[in-house]
């Protein structure tokens, strides 16, 4: 799967966010959410829901598969 959100050297995307989307944690697999970078709190993160909780994930050759 080709990312979404590609970025070229010179240029940004930009996102719109939601916050009262998720209010009841209602989150499905495909949805891109960003997060609070735990290592860098002044920044964020954006990433693509490929598992809910109970999932089991592992990493194949550089990619995700859901088990």
């Amino acid at each position: 799967m080709q990312p979404i959100l590609n970025p070229v050297a010179n240029e940004n995307d930009w996102v719109f966010l939601n916050r009262w989307a998720v209010k009841d944690f209602d989150i499905h697999r495909g949805e891109i959410v960003s997060l609070i970078c735990p290592r860098n709190p002044d920044s964020h993160i954006i990433k693509r829901v490929i598992a809910l909780e109970g999932d089991v994930v592992r990493t194949v050759k550089n990619t995700f598969e859901k088990i």
